[in-house]
């Protein structure tokens, strides 16, 4: 999921809570939390996203420098 797709998914969320400070009181986290997510200030944190039913994982991905296959490898 991109990030894109988890601010809607919060924002749709906080509708159906009927408001920021619903959802917040449902989700057991701070409307200033909520209220800096769906603003943009901040990306979703642990506690946040697992109202939501998510969690973060990152993904590593390794390329060659300079599209040199196989350079630096040792």
């Amino acid at each position: 999921m991109r990030p894109v797709e988890v601010y809607a998914l919060l924002r749709k969320r906080i509708r159906e809570a009927g408001g920021p400070s619903a959802f917040a009181r449902q989700a057991g986290v701070s409307p200033q939390l909520v209220s800096d997510a769906d603003c943009g200030r901040r990306f979703p944190g642990p506690s946040l996203l697992a109202a939501l039913g998510l969690r973060r994982v990152e993904v590593v991905r390794y390329v060659p420098l300079g599209g040199q296959a196989g350079a630096g490898n040792g």
